[in-house]
């Protein structure tokens, strides 16, 4: 009988335990690769996240320091002269903020369409319907966008109810109530985009008070007398930038008007603000976070009534 030597059985053992280890050993470094790339995504995930949290703390401190502007604010009257009127920037270790101010009671209050009754207020009616004028729109939208706020489905002249809104493509629904954005101007029959973006460069829903007439557009205005031509509003808006009213009858000194209109305007400007929108941006690393806040002012506080975070 022929033996085999130990050595030649072996050998295929040895080959097999040898082909393990090599497998075990990529298996091994690819895990440590794994890892790695998993430890670095984390790392850079956390990063990430503290930089959010900094750059959020930073808008909101922008936010508090606008806040310490206002209250030290004259609150009889309020111009582009004033603190509040003029960017602020500031920066810490842990980042930067940058923060405006600007008179939310500037604009034409598009709430004052429907009284607190859910009643049309007529006057407010024309006074939007010169603001559209003003900007070379359509007077008729007035119509379409009473409808799109008001709570019944019955629509005027040149409106639109349920039944327009439900034959268009896609089909949807009027609001029923005041908007919650300025974006739903976008939403209403008859006004594209292009016109939305315009008409929210004039419009607030947060302000009922007086309209400034220190910090008020031409075009607002206009829609707060007929009296007053868009040449008038001009030079009201021209001379307040320079020099700021300390009472609405002072606009004698740059626009003619007589007694009814002096007092149409009287109605319906001051020179003092009681709203105002606070933008406040933190930037910490790779983060930049925006904090836009409406606030009013009241007795011994201002009073939050809008807050986005993007």
């Amino acid at each position: 009988m022929n033996l085999v030597p130990a050595q030649r059985l072996a050998s295929p053992r040895r080959g097999a335990v040898l082909v393990a280890v090599m497998a075990l050993a990529a298996l091994s470094a690819a895990i440590a690769m794994e890892v790695a790339y998993l430890t670095r995504i984390e790392g850079d995930r956390i990063k990430l996240e503290h930089d959010r949290i900094q750059a959020e703390l930073m808008a909101r401190a922008g936010y508090d320091l606008a806040l310490e502007i206002l209250a030290v604010d004259d609150k009889e009257i309020d111009s582009l002269e004033d603190l509040w009127a003029k960017p602020v920037e500031f920066a810490r270790d842990e980042g930067s903020a940058s923060v405006t101010i600007a008179d939310e009671s500037s604009r034409f209050p598009l709430q004052s369409l429907i009284d607190a009754s859910g009643l049309l207020n007529i006057g407010a009616r024309g006074r939007l319907e010169r603001l559209l004028l003003s900007l070379d729109m359509p007077a008729s939208l007035s119509d379409k966008m009473i409808d799109y706020i008001d709570a019944d489905d019955d629509p005027f002249p040149q409106g639109a109810e349920a039944d327009a809104y439900l034959r268009m493509s896609p089909a949807r629904r009027p609001a029923n109530r005041p908007l919650h954005s300025l974006d739903e101007l976008a939403l209403i029959d008859g006004i594209d985009s292009a016109m939305a973006a315009r008409l929210a460069e004039h419009l607030t829903l947060y302000s009922s008070g007086a309209i400034n007439l220190n910090t008020a557009t031409p075009h607002v205005l206009v829609a707060a007398c007929g009296k007053l031509s868009l040449d008038q509003a001009d030079r009201i808006v021209t001379r307040a930038k320079f020099s700021r009213y300390t009472a609405v009858k002072d606009v004698g000194d740059v626009a003619t008007l007589d007694a009814a209109g002096l007092d149409e305007l009287s109605g319906q400007t001051g020179v003092a603000s009681s709203t105002f929108r606070i933008v406040s941006r933190g930037v910490s690393g790779s983060a930049d976070i925006l904090l836009t806040t409406i606030v009013e002012r009241q007795s011994d506080r201002f009073a939050v009534k809008y807050r986005r975070i993007e």
